[in-house]
């Protein structure tokens, strides 16, 4: 897929879930040409076992390390809808407000993560349920949602008018259909990775290092990132 030209929105759950499953596609794909999106699902938190942090301080510290990680990347602009973690629900309200960004936007392709996996049987962990519902509520969102005229009619009196995605990324899939090779952006997913100073520290950096690595020597490439692709 030639990136130039395009213009791309990732819909995920929480800060540092775009850059620990796609980074450095992401990064390809902007250095190609591309504009690259975020909408950031909830407000993250929830993202530490410090008891003297407040949700507030929490939120607030995640909101930044997001932007910082996002201008190692290039990404063109990211927003955040502030749902409370842990509480991210895919009803019509969250789908309502990610169809408004895919009309405003109008991306030519969608990125989210595989609202399916309950859990990883490979790595024996759990998904978020956070994770599944901000994939599920994309995907209703992107298809039919966005592209119907008769849903969410007040949208279009705001003047965003339906729009039909060409393609979505699903990402954290143990079942995938196509392969990123990332051998010459792995440093920079791990870069804005790193920003993410709440959440990850040196063994977490080498083991998202390892993972692509394992993934590459598996598919013929040096670093990757798999996928299911779905060409609407």
């Amino acid at each position: 897929m030639d990136p130039k030209g395009k213009r791309m929105l990732g819909v995920f759950a929480h800060p540092d879930d775009l850059e620990f499953a796609a980074g450095g596609t992401i990064s390809k794909w902007i250095e190609g040409g591309a504009e690259f999106y975020y909408l950031v699902c909830t407000d993250g938190s929830l993202g530490t076992t410090d008891p003297s942090k407040s949700r507030d301080d929490v939120s607030q510290a995640r909101r930044e390390e997001e932007l910082n990680a996002s201008r190692v990347l290039g990404v063109k602009d990211l927003f955040f809808l502030n749902h409370r973690d842990t509480e991210l629900m895919p009803d019509s309200s969250l789908k309502k407000e990610i169809v408004r960004y895919v009309r405003m936007l109008k991306p030519d392709l969608v990125m989210t993560t595989d609202p399916s996996a309950i859990y990883y049987p490979s790595r024996m962990r759990l998904n978020h349920a956070d994770h599944r519902a901000a994939g599920l509520a994309t995907i209703d969102a992107v298809f039919p949602l966005a592209r119907k005229r008769s849903a969410f009619e007040e949208l279009e009196e705001e003047g965003l008018a339906p729009h039909r995605v060409s393609e979505i990324y699903i990402t954290n899939s143990e079942s995938f259909n196509m392969v990123s090779d990332i051998s010459g952006t792995i440093e920079k997913k791990l870069a804005a990775l790193a920003e993410h100073k709440s959440q990850v520290n040196e063994l977490a950096l080498e083991r998202v290092r390892g993972w692509a690595e394992d993934l590459g020597k598996k598919t013929g490439k040096g670093y990757a990132e798999g996928f299911v692709r779905i060409i609407l």
